[in-house]
């Protein structure tokens, strides 16, 4: 007879000792990317009934549950010491890794979500709430900042539980990868449930990051009503369909020279004639002025002559 009641005494108790990582509790969880240095952590918690829901309010004699005064009611007060008995649970029976090596998460608190599934929505415990009919919707949010840039590449994120519960039943649905730099978020397919000689599953999955962007700066804009030119203005001497002029050939020079000499000397003979009549002597009237008019006429061609010439050359650059 006392076997029986022994089991029966069990049974009974079973939903008494229920906390969020037993079968009293339907678990889901995510490992999300949230950028290129951070990743977040969401596990959820739906109690099954509202008898698996009272050993959570009530702790089941053991320790203390969420009813910690056991006034049939939730105060804000005993919410917060419950989320953080329970944030040390969770944190000893999961783990993340990284390129191989645990990394630390932190609670976010101000993610956390505590409702009633019959009647979903944020509860507000600014006055103390009954626990009759209660189904608990918990809700666990971490994160971990990577503490220096990764390297750019594939970095092996793997994500699992460090002992055997019987919470996960389905682990496609209870174990699941997201990549949250994109909206809407995209799931990760290219994962792996590593369970190895029945060991709960092992979520594995690639976290990729790209190389850094290097960003592009802007001018400012143009001025309101800007058009461009209807033609590029070309810069003197430049063909922008052959490129710069190349250098003149000699023999292509040699006319240029033989005008330079030519005007010179026609200059030359037109001073060295005038010279020569002022030292002879000048004729008398209308003779005179008209032979001194030819002389610096004469003068003046070569001159205009060798300038033109030395212009063609570059010897001197007019203005």
């Amino acid at each position: 007879m006392k076997p029986v009641l022994s089991i029966l005494l069990v049974l009974l108790a079973a939903p008494v000792f229920a906390h969020p990582l037993d079968d009293r509790a339907q678990m889901a969880s995510e490992v999300v990317i949230d950028s290129d240095y951070r990743l977040e952590y969401v596990i959820d918690f739906r109690y099954v009934s509202v008898l698996a829901s009272y050993s959570e309010f009530s702790g089941g004699g053991m320790s203390r549950g969420l009813d910690a005064d056991e006034d049939g009611f939730v105060s804000h007060a005993e919410l917060k010491r419950r989320y953080n008995d329970l944030v040390d649970q969770l944190l000893m029976a999961f783990g993340i890794e990284v390129d191989g090596r645990m990394i630390s998460l932190e609670p976010d608190f101000n993610a956390f979500l505590f409702e009633n599934m019959d009647a979903p929505g944020e509860i507000d415990l600014t006055e103390p709430v009954p626990i009759d009919s209660f189904r608990i919707h918990y809700r666990f949010v971490f994160y971990w900042n990577a503490p220096r840039p990764l390297e750019p590449g594939g970095h092996e994120v793997t994500y699992f539980f460090n002992q055997q519960q019987s919470v996960i039943h389905t682990p496609s649905e209870q174990m699941i990868a997201f990549d949250a730099r994109s909206t809407p978020r995209v799931r990760l397919t290219d994962v792996k449930y590593d369970d190895a000689m029945g060991a709960i599953p092992r979520l594995v999955f690639n976290w990729h990051v790209e190389l850094p962007k290097v960003p592009v700066e802007l001018g400012p804009p143009p001025p309101e009503g800007w058009r461009p030119p209807d033609q590029a203005v070309k810069e003197p001497g430049i063909d922008w369909q052959t490129g710069p002029p190349e250098p003149e050939t000699v023999a292509q020079l040699v006319p240029a020279w033989l005008t330079l000499l030519a005007g010179a000397a026609l200059a030359v003979y037109g001073l060295v004639s005038l010279i020569f009549m002022l030292v002879k002597g000048p004729p008398e009237g209308s003779v005179r002025s008209r032979v001194l008019f030819n002389r610096g006429l004469v003068i003046l061609a070569g001159a205009v002559v060798a300038f033109g010439a030395m212009v063609r050359l570059e010897i001197i650059h007019p203005m």
